[in-house]
Parts: structure tokens; sequence; C-alpha cells
């Protein structure tokens, strides 16, 4: 078995080594690719993950209050929402591989626009509405999350590869820590709807259109990978599967990413229940978001 792993682990990764170590195209790593990872961050900042996964605490408690919906209701909410970004997930990598990810971000980001300024429709006590409505926001906003803007930031840089993706993944970090104050300031001052409303047109009006400016793949590393490519791609996933790391390695990232969400979306309604104010209790959620940045 392990003989047989080391044999497929190295006929599937030898394009990616030989890439690596002659690069017949131009990966400066110079301010071009940083202009793209800073449309990246943006991006990640007002992606599905930041407005809707960190800060469900936030909203989509505060909508459940207002329009009366249990905290089961809110549970069994999220239960299909993140059902519908799990089967999401491989449909929208595989767009990117086929459109890249400059189309995709801004699609699904249109998509995450229009359906939150939707859910300011919700009728109250329509259970039924409420599970539509976040089903249809995992299905069709998941273009959002990491994987669309990495495909795009690794075609920029090659010694500075790491770096340039940790910077990018510090939106995540950063939407973590800001947007769930801001989110409980916003609503006592306009609302759960306006609230919304304004999320929805942030996207909209400011995210998409730095997307389709700044967020544009190098086209010579395109070219390469097209050119090197030695194994179809259903082959490649094909092999990937019968390597035991492969499922090792998502096992684990699914357990870690359920164990997040999790804690995630109960944090700041048990802080509440604790006794402390909205605002307080997303005080304290900012540090983990605190916390992603720095890692």
């Amino acid at each position: 078995m392990a003989n047989t792993e080391l044999h497929v682990t190295t006929d599937v990764m030898q394009p990616a080594r030989a890439a690596s170590e002659a690069l017949p195209y131009d990966l400066t790593d110079t301010r071009r690719g940083w202009l793209v990872v800073a449309a990246a961050f943006l991006g990640l900042f007002l992606s599905m993950g930041t407005l809707v996964v960190y800060s469900f605490g936030v909203l989509a408690t505060a909508m459940g209050e207002d329009l009366g919906f249990s905290s089961a209701q809110l549970s069994t909410m999220f239960m299909i929402f993140s059902l519908a970004t799990v089967l999401a997930g491989p449909v929208w990598g595989a767009l990117t591989d086929r459109f890249g990810g400059r189309s995709i971000t801004m699609i699904s980001s249109l998509l995450l626009a229009g359906l939150f300024c939707a859910l300011t429709a919700l009728p109250s006590g329509n259970a039924a509405v409420l599970y539509a409505a976040y089903a249809a926001l995992g299905l069709l906003a998941s273009g959002t999350l990491p994987a669309s803007y990495a495909t795009v930031v690794v075609s920029w840089f090659d010694k500075q590869r790491g770096l340039a993706l940790g910077f990018t993944m510090m939106g995540i970090g950063a939407g973590a820590a800001i947007l769930p104050p801001l989110s409980a300031a916003l609503l006592a001052h306009f609302g759960w709807r306006n609230t919304y409303l304004i999320y929805g047109f942030a996207v909209a009006l400011v995210c998409v259109p730095v997307l389709m400016i700044f967020l544009k793949p190098n086209p010579s590393f395109a070219r390469e990978q097209s050119a090197s490519s030695s194994l179809p791609r259903l082959e490649f996933i094909r092999q990937a599967g019968r390597v035991r790391s492969t499922w090792i390695l998502t096992f684990f990232a699914l357990l870690m990413g359920a164990m997040l969400v999790g804690s995630l979306t109960s944090f700041v309604p048990m802080l509440q229940a604790q006794g402390m104010s909205r605002v307080q209790a997303t005080g304290y959620q900012s540090v983990l978001g605190i916390s992603l940045i720095a890692g």
C-alpha cells in the first residue's frame, strides 16, 4: 500500500514540480499581483463566509426574533444552508476550472447581493420560505468562498505565493473581526431589513466593480498550465482518490469546519443568554476575527 501511494503521488505531482523548477513565463511578484491580492481581500471580506456564517449570530437571530422563528427553526435553517453549500462547492469549483475565478466570483457575488436584498421580503412565521431562501444562499453564493479567489491569486506569484495567499485569506479574518460588531450597530440604528440591504448594495456596488477591474488572472500562467497538464482532470481526481492522505486531509478539513461553524453560529446567542447585549457579545466574537488575521 505504501509503495502504491508513493508511486501515485509521484506521478500526479511531477508536472507541478517540473513547472515550479523552470517557469517559462513571468511571475514577477510585483505591484500588479498585489493589486489582485487587495481585490481578493475585499472579495473575501464581503463574501458569503463572513456575511452569512460569521454574522449569523447577529443578523439571523435578529431576523428570527422579528419574524417569530424559534431557535430550533434557525438551527434547521443553518443546517439546510450548510448542506446546500456542501453540494454547491464542487459545482462552483468545476465552474471555476472551466471559466476562471474572476468570472465565478463576480457572478456569485452578484447573486449574493441579490439574495441579501430579497431576504428583506421574508414573511413572518413561514419557515418553508426561510429554509428555501437560505438554501438558495448556500447554492448560489458559494462561488465567493476562498477557492475561487485563490486560483486567481496564485497565477501572479512564484516566490511569494504563500505570503500572497496569507494576505488574501486575511480578508476573512478582517470580516470576522469587523462585520459582527458593525452589524450590531447597524441593527440598532436601521433594523435588520435595512442592514441586509446595506450589505447587498455594498457587495453589488463596491465589491463587484473592484473585482471586475483588479481581479484579473495572469494569462501566461493559464497558457502554461494548459500546456503542462499531463493528466486529464478526471484521471487526476481518480488517482488522488487512491491515496490515503487525500481522505485524511478531507476528513480533518470537514471536522475542523464543522467545529468552527457550529461554535460561530451559537456564540453570540449564548452570550446574550448570559445577559450581555448584542453589541457586547459581538465585541467578543470580533476577537476570533483578530486571531484569524494573526494566524
